[in-house]
């Protein structure tokens, strides 16, 4: 160590001369955990056959002996790399290994306790000989893995029932704490020898559960029922910091995943920052000086040379409390969405943040580099005399030992300018995030068109609507109830207004809007993000009036607004992941599961019809978004029925049909699925399996369905097993597949679901093998001829409701204008078309065909002008769904100028111009390539027809 920093400091210099009688120095802090862990290791051995007072006394003695050279290898560490350019890096080192180094004295203390218990008869004869079922759960800096030089140990304990076997006349309870009571004065005991220093740590029990009142440790259901039941905001703030520091790991941890939900709340909601801000008051109520004249001239100039001694480093304005407020406030906002902001250690919460886009990129480092200044100088004041002070010294020896301690060698007024710049910007930023928020809602960050509401503009509405309105203005929805409620809702009304006049259909947009908010949670928070976030008006707008198959998303869950606010959420496959790592139970999972796709599909849904993606981006996105969900639930049910979930999702393949093989899904699709089992060694019981992923994906919950699910096209359809083996697959479309079979198979595709893609090849390289196997075109032909003309009866021609209506009759009916997909050369013929040219022209190439992406095969068909009939088919079928459009609900004068504006067209007769120019491109090559299809269902040639399995050529 630096001598002159021993020199300034008491203690530092009590740890210098410690350090230099050791006979095994030079020490590190790693030497110092290896210590410790040694003594864990041999813990028996090295204690066996002592008193309970001198095993105690011994544990003690080396615990604070080894402090003391932890303390002065952290120390020097820390200073000796003050200007290191990993400097951040370095500074979290010292933190997270005296977090390391508290949790093994802990785990040494607890252990001496439970051995001390098990002598006393307190616990159970089978009573492991460590402990099991009781769990330390550090908070604070403990818990965030950041631990100051003389902190207090912040710890809560709690018991599992059926693992804490206690003796037959002692309570869990009460054996519980004198356990913890022990292990308390083991680590901080006055009246135990010093041994160098005067304790190992000070150990705060007073964030446990109602600390007035409850015993120092609670049974894991009690603490779960408090928590979810009667916990104060601060108590969600201080478990978001929580780790499992000492006992029983196991149990802490599904203690912990059990508590998420609590801490991590997936809905947005923007009164945490008033409790945060709250809590800032109460911290202020607490401490008188912190409202002096003084605190408040530091938050408008800063400390000055003058004045600067005193100044509170952590709850000062600008100190540390603020930053770590500022970093929870947005990690409580958004973590319950993106478990990667979860992190207990400030600085990594920072770097979350930003890289999330919560905090910019200048905001982040403004926090970051005023973190390690104010917490470098309160670890130099702690370290003068080993005390937990937060304020900065008078004295001049503690005050050359914090400007050395941090750089400054003496240069009190440079530190004063850095102490000035640092918490002026955090005083900023806390303001502007917690402080002026309550000023917002009359201010700013309003709508475009905020302004107020138009007078007279009740007088256009009908009864109804006047009714609904004046509902609204007087606050008569759940989510007004509170001030902020009432607030909030004031400052959407000019905008209700302005989008109702905007209408063509004014009050049925004004009832839609009334009827929406009156179900709404009762949350101000709802209502504020309606009013802070012009992303949501503008979709909010456009799905009242325009789109009610939005509008029926976001009524069955509220918080789908959520995703707007939150944005892209990055990789799908790690948020799946992540969402169902942390779901306690199955019914929670699949709630989620239904969460996840939903917002996925409304988020998707609002970037089209605002005109911010187009149909073809958005069709590969819920592509990729329904593999994820399909790969999700295998690996879920694999996880609880005990299986190797990469081994399933490695060996357990799906092939994707319909718009998810084509890699096109669009609004309303649901997910054509054939499963075969690669190596049914991995996966025995495939039947109750796939029982367990078909409900999970199609039972109807508090969040709807996740998707509709179509296993008809699998071998022997409904009446087979729900998935077979690869063999099977093989057999089944090599001796017995019909020609419709293939057609299906040709738009197919084998999904790649684990990391091992093996077994998916060789799945895939059998589908293409059997759709390039030479066959008998003639029947081939027929067959899809037959196929074709059972559409048209079934289903083509029926649209109009009319089943003796012609071809032409179709073609003409102003009712096929939305018929996108069932109409004579609409979607399915067209995407039927292609299928049979892939069938007839696959087994001529040798399978390259399918080399390409299933839209991209008309030009390797030779029909490159079918591309934009399919696009054009695809754009107007995502359009008129979003709408709800069909052949009995025409549009609305909105939903028109939509309609045509997305289109290209400039009326929606010159739609239906170029809808019978592209259907006539398809009726025309459907009826050259399959001429038998122009002959009737009940003609002789289609009675005495017979469709068997395909005929391959030898």
């Amino acid at each position: 160590m630096n001598a002159s920093l021993a020199t300034y400091a008491p203690y530092l210099d009590q740890c210098q001369t410690a350090v230099a009688n050791d006979q095994a120095q030079p020490w590190t802090m790693e030497s110092c955990i290896q210590e410790l862990d040694d003594a864990l290791a041999r813990f028996g051995q090295q204690w066996e056959g002592m008193a309970h007072s001198e095993r105690q006394e011994a544990v003690g003695a080396l615990l604070r002996q080894t402090k003391v050279k932890f303390d002065q290898a952290a120390f020097t560490y820390d200073v000796s790399n003050l200007t290191a350019p990993t400097n951040e890096a370095l500074f979290l080192t010292t933190g997270q290994l005296r977090a390391d180094f508290a949790n093994r004295c802990l785990s040494l203390a607890l252990l001496e306790a439970w051995t001390w218990a098990r002598e006393r008869h307190l616990l159970a004869t089978t009573a492991s000989t460590t402990p099991t079922g009781l769990f330390i759960l550090g908070l604070g800096k403990l818990g965030g893995r950041d631990l100051n030089f003389s902190s207090d140990v912040d710890v809560v304990a709690f018991y599992d029932t059926e693992q804490f076997l206690v003796g037959r006349n002692a309570g869990r309870s009460d054996a519980a704490g004198k356990i913890l009571a022990r292990l308390g004065r083991t680590l901080s005991d006055p009246l135990l020898p010093q041994s160098q220093g005067r304790f190992v740590w000070r150990v705060d029990w007073r964030l446990r559960p109602d600390p007035s009142v409850n015993p120092l440790a609670l049974s894991v259901s009690a603490g779960l029922d408090y928590y979810f039941s009667h916990a104060a905001a601060w108590e969600r703030l201080a478990l978001a910091k929580a780790n499992v520091s000492a006992g029983d790991w196991a149990a802490g941890r599904e203690f912990l995943n059990e508590l998420s939900p609590f801490v991590w709340r997936r809905n947005l909601a923007f009164d945490t920052l008033d409790e945060i801000a709250a809590l800032k008051q109460t911290i202020h109520a607490r401490h008188p000086g912190l409202a002096s004249e003084r605190e408040r001239h530091w938050r408008n100039r800063g400390p000055t040379l003058s004045d600067w001694a005193d100044f509170n480093l952590k709850l000062g304005v600008g100190g540390i409390r603020e930053i770590e407020f500022i970093t929870q406030a947005l990690q409580m906002l958004w973590g319950g969405r993106d478990t990667d902001l979860r992190t207990t250690t400030c600085l990594h919460a920072i770097g979350a943040l930003a890289k999330a886009g919560f905090l910019t990129a200048d905001d982040a480092q403004t926090l970051s580099q005023a973190y390690i200044f104010l917490r470098r100088s309160e670890n130099a004041v702690q370290a003068y005399q080993n005390n937990q002070i937060h304020t900065l010294p008078k004295g001049p020896e503690s005050q050359a030992l914090l400007l050395l301690a941090t750089g400054f060698s003496g240069d009190a007024t440079a530190y004063v300018e850095a102490l000035k710049h640092h918490t002026k910007a955090v005083a900023q930023l806390f303001d502007a995030l917690l402080v002026e928020r309550n000023d917002a809602a009359p201010k700013s960050d309003q709508p475009a068109n905020q302004g107020t509401v138009p007078i007279g503009f009740d007088a256009q509405l009908n009864d109804l609507a006047q009714k609904q309105w004046h509902q609204l203005e007087r606050g008569n929805i759940p989510a007004a109830q509170s001030p902020a409620g009432r607030r909030w809702l004031n400052a959407l009304l000019p905008w209700i207004a302005a989008v109702t006049n905007q209408s063509l259909t004014p009050d049925d947009t004004l009832s839609k809007i009334s009827t929406f908010l009156a179900r709404q949670p009762l949350s101000a928070s709802y209502l504020e993000s309606i009013v802070r976030f012009p992303q949501v008006r503008e979709v909010l707008a456009k799905t009242f009036t325009l789109a009610p198959n939005i509008l029926t998303l976001v009524q069955q869950s509220p918080f789908m607004i959520d995703r707007l606010v939150a944005g892209d959420p990055g990789d799908l496959r790690r948020l799946f992941d992540s969402q169902q790592d942390t779901a306690r139970d199955e019914e929670i999972w699949l709630n989620r599961l239904r969460r996840l796709v939903n917002e996925e599909l409304f988020a998707t849904y609002a970037s089209v019809i605002t005109g911010g993606l187009k149909p073809a981006d958005a069709e590969v996105y819920l592509t990729k978004l329904a593999k994820e969900a399909v790969r999700a639930q295998l690996r879920f049910v694999a996880k609880s029925r005990g299986l190797a979930t990469e081994d399933i999702l490695n060996k357990v393949n799906v092939i994707a049909m319909g718009k998810l093989g084509m890699g096109r899904m669009a609004p309303l699709s649901d997910l054509d699925l054939i499963v075969v089992n690669s190596d049914p060694d991995t996966l025995p019981d495939l039947r109750a399996f796939m029982s367990r992923f078909i409900t999970g994906m199609t039972v109807k919950m508090s969040e709807g369905i996740a998707y509709d699910l179509d296993l008809r096209l699998r071998p022997n359809g409904r009446s087979g097993p729900p998935a077979i083996s690869h063999a099977a697959f093989q057999n089944h479309h090599q001796k017995a597949a019909k020609t419709w079979e293939h057609l299906a198979l040709s738009a197919g595709r084998v999904l790649t679901l684990g990391q091992d893609d093996s077994a998916s090849k060789a799945l895939e390289a059998v589908r293409r093998s059997i759709l390039s196997t030479p066959r008998n075109w003639d029947q081939a032909r027929l067959d899809a001829a037959r196929m074709l003309v059972r559409l048209r009866k079934h289903r083509i021609h029926n649209a109009t409701g009319s089943p003796s209506a012609t071809v032409s009759e179709i073609e003409t009916s102003t009712k096929q204008r939305f018929n996108i997909k069932l109409r004579p050369g609409g979607l399915m013929e067209t995407e039927f078309l292609i299928a049979t040219l892939t069938l007839q022209q696959s087994s001529n190439r040798g399978g390259a065909i399918f080399e390409h992406e299933h839209d991209q095969r008309p030009a390797q068909l030779g029909m490159p002008h079918l591309a934009d009939t399919l696009r054009f088919w695809r754009d107007a079928q995502w359009f008129s769904r979003l709408m709800d459009l069909g052949p009995n609900q025409p549009a609305n004068g909105a939903q028109e100028a939509l309609f045509c504006q997305q289109m290209g067209v400039a009326s929606l007769e010159a739609f239906d111009v170029s809808a019978q120019a592209h259907a006539s491109i398809v009726t025309q090559a459907l009826a050259d390539l399959l001429p038998e299809a122009s002959q009737p269902d009940d003609s002789e040639q289609w009675q005495s027809y017979r469709e068997t399995p395909v005929q391959w050529l030898a």
